[in-house]
């Protein structure tokens, strides 16, 4: 499925452009299609790093294995002060790259913590209870005071629909939603009002939606990345010592 600024359509263009009959939903086999195309709507993990990884994958660089034979071979020599600061450049070095890394893991856990619920969505012209993995752009859901977004959508209808998105966006009060059409290309998600986001929580009242993305896709997910994106990077302090040891050789 496309991605588009949902928020810049009118609902009826929504459904047209997702290709999805709003009382009836999808059909069975049009929906199994489309999870084939999407895959399920889960935030995937790259990897999982103990403390004590992040700590050993920080100490194998090659340039702080230089580093650490340079003090090895200062201390053999008495050049007891060219070794300790280099130590302390190594220490410093693997504090910040280790509390970097450290810091990525556990973002990424609180995002991916928590049991898949259940989420009521129109299929085959009914009513039906689903696992929200099972959720695909198109389906049209139905949330109420309480529950998880599942998945990215645009509101159909709403009736005192307040979303709380300070798991997403950061803000400390629940987003007052509304249906029409927000004819702005550039405004950020908090700003989104006919828009819901997947994890954040319907604080008050109810509204029907249509997802419009799911997993990965999502704001959510593509946050995830970037977050999981970060463990791969090096620090600054990293590049110039790589520099550093390229020039000298």
């Amino acid at each position: 499925m496309a991605e588009r600024a949902w928020h810049r359509s009118e609902p009826d263009d929504v459904l047209q452009a997702i290709q999805c009959d709003r009382t009836q939903g999808l059909s069975f086999d049009e929906a199994a299609k489309r999870r084939s195309e999407t895959g399920p709507n889960i935030i995937t993990e790259s990897s999982t790093r103990t403390p004590l990884r992040i700590l050993w994958d920080q100490l194998v660089e090659p340039m702080v294995l230089l580093l650490l034979l340079a003090v090895g071979i200062s201390f053999a020599i008495d050049e007891t002060t060219d070794a300790l600061v280099i130590l302390v450049i190594v220490l410093m070095n693997t504090a910040l790259g280790w509390l970097q890394d450290y810091r990525a893991e556990q973002a990424m856990a609180a995002l991916l913590e928590g049991a898949i619920p259940n989420v009521s969505v129109r299929r085959g012209g009914q009513q039906r209870s689903i696992r929200s993995d099972q959720l695909v752009p198109g389906d049209i859901l139905l949330l109420e005071a309480g529950n998880r977004v599942p998945a990215d959508a645009r509101i159909l209808e709403c009736h005192g629909l307040r979303i709380s998105e300070a798991a997403l966006t950061g803000e400390s009060t629940a987003i007052e939603k509304q249906v029409a059409l927000l004819d702005s290309e550039d405004l950020i998600l908090s700003d989104q009002t006919n828009m819901v986001f997947k994890g954040t929580d319907v604080s008050a009242g109810r509204a029907e939606v249509v997802v419009t993305a799911t997993g990965m896709r999502t704001e959510l997910g593509q946050i995830a990345g970037l977050m999981q994106s970060i463990g791969a990077k090096r620090t600054p302090l990293q590049k110039r010592l790589a520099s550093l040891g390229v020039c000298r050789t």
